[in-house]
């Protein structure tokens, strides 16, 4: 242990001092008000250069903007365009591409982690498009491949989309190839994406406690297992799409090919289109939105209006193919094409219609009315959120407000505007928010304007009420071409403004010790009791050998037993624009297990230089995770309940020591391997 410790002080120690110069780029001092510059082909090679070296240069904090189109042409011969990616440190900046586009990207490399991004960490990539790429990792076994970025990791992506041709063997995505712990917001795909392996998908490929919401794929999209038309394969319920949709035709020769997503994770408020077809024999599983549904989650008002699904085994239906939760899942308020075509063995499958796995049967007609999303009672919990959707009635399915679609001539004047807030604190800025009537009107966007600001001295910048003191404030809210072309739509409200703002002083109570595979729910007491703020934020800053992770916001879970560190942040908590911040450590503790249940999973070779089998023949293993020697989970694997044996390839991993952790019947077992 003292020897491997050493080893990794030196090998900081040599990092840092390898650090170059930051380029100049073209212009700009890196700062959030003032970023390096990017305005030249060249300037993203220096920009690739000083990420990319062996042991990597550190971009945490530093914000670049993209001041114009770039063309990589010139770097398209042999291997193509180097990755921005630090080999360790990942990039790790702040990226705006400023509404530019990045054309001809070209990548021909026989390694892992390809994409114009090769691997973020903690990052920001927003406001960028790619077109007329062709990323391919020329078939050699390596992971993580994206027209974006190859792995996306605790990072965040807004406003960005990739059109191209996307090629690779295991988790392969239009857009990004692993996402994990990370958010994709307003994104889309388009053209091709394929795979030799598993996890394949038009928007993503592999997604771990993450988030996609308002996105899109139209890319058709090919591979072996797990291979869905948005998302080929979610790790858990913590993979969560929202407002999402995929028109891309899909194909499988594996397990678990679906026009949405391969594998479910919890997934609300989506639709697929694209014809889904699984060429594979044996237990191979198509759906019009998935092929299988798996784990805890939750698939609720969803819609799969596809006109084909074919498989050839006996798994295929309008909504999924195959239920691997055991009945635990019940999917709620799904909906399918009445007339979509489902083939198993080339011939039709005979409907059980409101099953879970064919959903409700809907006409086309109904499935492209405004009516259907807007009435309650069409769906759990709520209807569809046309702040975020709009439709042509009657003409097409919902698509992204964000897109901005033409309906044709079609004029269809404001309403209402209702949800405005009512109440504000003084001196705490009020975000001004509301819901346009109708929903799919043909304009919705508010202006905001004070229209009494009595004694408070209340000011509006963009849409954020600022209010020095308590009183009553009367704001307008004004719609151009509201009632008609040339007509606005104004309407007034009133807002109270109550008592200042009050600032967090502590956090307390947190939970101190935790269970190895027990989820632990984080409570916290917050100080004072009336602050103004109180939404608490939780994060690993430190997992060391336990794999801590933080999942549906407030669940810890550890895999092994030592010590981490958490920190609590209330954004706003000390100050407006200030959060307040807090680190606790919990001690976890071992999962408590018989030497003779450990003893019956055996592990081996063990030193193995690539394939690794788990066998037991008392214990049902359910799932295989693999850590590396700083917490961090690099590999997962679903088993068979059937398999008595498993057979692992990590001969993609770098050598060094690793933890495996093997879910049971009867608890968790905790194993070390080494990889040489």
């Amino acid at each position: 242990m003292k020897k491997i410790i050493i080893s990794l002080i030196t090998a900081l120690a040599f990092s840092f001092s390898a650090m170059a110069q930051h380029p100049d780029l073209g212009g700009g001092d890196g700062t959030s008000t003032d970023p390096y510059q990017i305005s030249t082909p060249t300037h993203l090679k220096e920009l690739t250069d000083y990420v990319s070296t062996i042991h990597g240069n550190y971009t945490a904090g530093i914000y670049y903007k993209l001041m114009n189109d770039i063309d990589l042409s010139a770097y398209s011969a042999d291997e193509g365009w180097l990755p921005i990616s630090g080999q360790y440190t990942g990039f790790q900046g702040n990226f705006d591409g400023n509404g530019k586009v990045v054309r001809n990207l070209t990548i021909n490399r026989d390694e892992a982690n390809l994409g114009l991004f090769g691997y973020t960490y903690y990052a920001t990539i927003e406001n960028l498009g790619i077109e007329n790429c062709y990323v391919d990792n020329l078939g050699g076994g390596y992971i993580r491949v994206g027209g974006l970025v190859g792995y996306n990791y605790y990072s965040t992506i807004t406003n960005c989309y990739a059109i191209g041709n996307v090629n690779g063997d295991w988790y392969v995505g239009g857009l990004v190839g692993y996402n994990q712990s990370s958010t994709i917001t307003n994104c889309y795909t388009a053209g091709t994406v394929n795979g030799t392996g598993t996890a394949i998908g038009g928007l993503v490929g592999y997604q771990e406690n993450s988030t996609i919401t308002a996105s899109f794929s139209r890319a058709n999209v090919s591979g072996t297992e797990y291979v869905g038309g948005l998302l080929g394969r979610a790790a858990n319920a913590s993979s969560i799409i929202t407002n999402c949709y995929a028109t891309g035709n899909v194909s499988g020769a594996g397990y678990s090919v679906g026009g949405l997503a391969g594998i479910s994770g919890t997934v609300s408020y989506c639709y697929a289109t694209g014809n889904v077809k699984n060429t594979g024999s044996g237990y191979h599983d198509a759906g019009g939105l998935f092929g299988s549904i798996a784990g805890e989650a939750v698939l609720i008002n969803c819609v799969a209006a596809n006109d084909t699904v074919s498989s050839i085994s006996n798994f295929s239906n309008r909504i999924y193919g195959w239920d691997g939760t055991g009945g635990t899942t019940v999917p709620a308020n799904l909906y399918a094409l009445e007339d979509m075509i489902v083939l198993r063995n080339g011939n039709p499958v005979s409907i059980t219609d409101g099953s879970p796995e064919a959903g409700i049967g809907k006409d086309m007609a109904t499935l492209q009315s405004l009516a259907f999303y807007t009435t309650a009672d069409n769906w759990e919990d709520a209807a569809w959120d046309f702040g975020v959707w709009n439709i042509c009635d009657g003409l097409t399915l919902p698509w992204l407000r964000w897109e901005n679609i033409d309906c044709g001539d079609l004029f269809i004047p404001v309403t209402n505007i209702t949800g405005v807030p009512t109440t504000a604190m003084a001196g705490v800025p009020l975000t001004l928010t509301a819901t346009v009537l109708p929903y799919n009107a043909t304009h919705t966007a508010i202006v905001w304007s004070v229209e009494d600001a009595g004694s408070t001295g209340a000011t509006i910048v963009a849409n954020v009420l600022n209010v020095p003191t308590q009183g009553t404030v009367v704001v307008k809210a004004t719609i151009a071409d509201g009632l008609a072309e040339g007509t606005p739509y104004t309407q007034n409200f009133t807002i109270e403004v109550g008592e200042g703002f009050v600032a967090v002083t502590d956090i307390t109570n947190v939970p101190a010790e935790a269970t190895a595979g027990a989820p632990l729910a984080l409570t916290a007491t917050i100080l004072p009791a009336n602050a103004s703020f109180q939404n608490i934020s939780w994060s690993v800053t430190y997992a060391g050998t336990t794999g801590a992770t933080i999942t549906g916001g407030n669940i810890f879970n550890a895999a092994s037993e030592g010590m981490a560190m958490i920190k609590a942040t209330i954004a706003n908590g000390a100050a407006m624009g200030t959060p307040f911040t807090k680190e606790f450590s919990i001690t976890v503790k071992p999962l408590s297990i018989s030497e003779i249940t450990a003893a019956a999973i055996t592990v081996y070779p063990n030193p193995t230089n690539g394939q690794l089998r788990i066998t037991s023949n008392e214990l049902q293993v359910t799932s295989i995770a693999i850590f590396d020697m700083y917490g961090k989970q690099v590999q997962t694997s679903l088993v068979s309940q059937s398999a008595s044996e498993t057979a692992i390839n990590i001969s993609h991993l770098p050598n060094g020591i690793y933890s495996i952790r093997i879910t049971t019947d009867k608890g968790l077992v905790n194993k070390k391997v080494i990889k040489h």
